[in-house]
This record gives C-alpha cells, structure tokens and sequence, in this order.
C-alpha cells in the first residue's frame, strides 16, 4: 500500500500513468492478489461521482471484487482528500456490508492525451461539428485509461456512475443515450462491459447519509474541472448539439481506437500525431487529367 504523501505528489506532478502501472503502486503481490478473484471489475471514480449511483451499479451486479481507479486530466482543482471519504465510504459499505472486496486503489493519467483529444485542435473541432465541448471526449480519456488495467487483471467490466447535476440540469436523455451508447461501443470493442448508472431523485439510496459523510470538506475544496458548466449556454440552458454521432463516429471513437490499440502493442505512440491524422480529410480518388485538343 502506498502512502499519502506519494499519491499526493502524483497529483500534484500528473506524469503519465497509462499502459503500465508502476510498482510502487499496483505491487506483484496485489497483482497476483486481485488477478485470481474469478469476477473482478474496476471501478471508476471521477470528480462529482455520485456515490449513490455508483454503489447501486455494484450491489446490483454483485462482482467479487472491485479495483477502485483515480484518473487525472490536468484540468481539475480542489483537495483530493475527497477521494479519500469516498473511498473510505466505498470500502465500508461494500466489502464490510455486502462482502465485495475492495482493492486498494490504483491513480493514472496521461494529460498530454487529455490534451490531444480535447485542446489542441479545439478550433478545427468547432469549425467541423459546428460544436465543441471537451466533456464527450474527456468521458471518453477516462474510459480509455482504463483498458490497458483492464487487459492486465483480466477485468472484463468497468462500473461508473453519471453525475447527476450535469444530467438532471445541463444534458437531455437523447444526448445522453447517445453519449451512452458510444462509451459502450469503445469499451465492447476492447472486450470490455461498461455498467452505468444515473442518479435521479427516483433512486432509492443504497447508503444512508452519504452525503452527509462525503461532503465533509467545504463545497469550495471539493474536486472540479475548470471546463464545468460549458455545455451550457449564456442563459444557463443546455445547447442541444446536432452531429453529436458523427462526432464520435469520425473523429473521437477512431482517434482514441487507434492510440489505444497502439497502447496495448506496446508501440510509442504519438498521441497528436494519431488524432491529427484522424481529422485530416480523406483524400478521394485522382481525377483523370483531360488532354488538350488540338
């Protein structure tokens, strides 16, 4: 088990953790550990988790054991010691309530893919789709950091949970489905199962006073992204976006395929490079050359 100080200078420096997992962190005794529990699945913590959600996507599933993940984006502020209170809630009402066991968790980033997939042709972005927010994508980072653990403990679902203020104030159910669908189509291609959960006020809470225990620390200092909220417009309400699937379909889903998969075979892969190529316009067929009459 790493200590405090040591995941703290990880966020505080965000290298890159993705592909490989150091061993200061993910250890060979814990990887022989959790590789021999028959169904485990990741768990996905992200800033302003509804635990609510998440705990019920797990206890409705029922795996035998989950690995809680922690990613990073550069984008975010506040204190992460939230994590902390989640985690320790998680913990209790998981392994010492429902006996699913929970593994001591893992943190990983890769910033500059953050910002290949979502800053560095933001421009070209909007002028294509006439839209752009970095959240699909950023959702999208998020998922695929996670396959390259996935691959090595032999976890074959990943288990996330919806924010409920970005659903319930600032995305429509078609927008939402449709992001849905996508995620899973990435992840099923790798041979990964996403469960995903959305909390309303229609759920019924699987942990009392939940709120209560995670929200200890003032509202200021909890987690956030500094691109929250840009799905809304001037008036504060949600702008609908047209081409969201041709969005996924030609620029987001191919770009984070190809670096993955680059990933996994273990290749260096240039993460501009690949998302540069991947929004260059198909060049069509050589048109023929008239000869000139005489």
């Amino acid at each position: 088990m790493f200590s405090k100080k040591y995941y703290l200078k990880i966020f505080a420096e965000k290298p890159e953790i993705f592909g490989s997992i150091p061993e200061k962190m993910l250890s060979n005794e814990q990887f022989n550990e959790i590789t021999g529990i028959p169904r485990l699945a990741v768990m996905e913590m992200s800033p302003g988790v509804s635990l609510e959600a998440l705990l019920h996507t797990v206890l409705t599933n029922k795996p035998d054991a989950v690995l809680p993940t922690i990613s990073y984006t550069g984008t975010e502020y506040g204190t992460w010691e939230h994590y902390e209170c989640l985690l320790r809630t998680i913990k209790k009402k998981l392994e010492k309530e429902n006996r699913i066991y929970v593994a001591h968790p893992v943190i990983m980033g890769a910033p500059d893919l953050w910002w290949a997939l979502n800053g560095r042709f933001a421009s070209q972005l909007q002028k294509r789709f006439n839209f752009f927010t970095q959240c699909f994508c950023c959702r999208l980072y998020s998922f695929a950091l996670r396959i390259p653990l996935c691959k090595k403990i032999n976890a074959h679902t990943i288990f996330s949970a919806f924010q409920p203020r970005i659903t319930s104030e600032t995305m429509d159910d078609d927008t939402y489905i449709t992001a849905q669908k996508y995620y899973r189509m990435f992840l099923s291609s790798f041979g990964i199962s996403l469960n995903y959960s959305m909390y309303d006020t229609t759920m019924q809470k699987v942990v009392n006073n939940t709120d209560a225990v995670c929200t200890h620390a003032p509202e200021r200092h909890e987690i956030r992204c500094v691109f929250r909220n840009n799905l809304c417009n001037m008036d504060g309400f949600y702008d609908k976006p047209d081409n969201l699937s041709t969005f996924f379909e030609s620029y987001a889903i191919p770009a984070a395929a190809k670096i993955i998969s680059g990933t996994l075979a273990g290749k260096r892969v240039d993460y501009e490079r690949e998302v540069r190529n991947t929004l260059l316009p198909v060049a069509g067929p050589k048109k023929k050359k008239r000869k000139k009459k005489v």
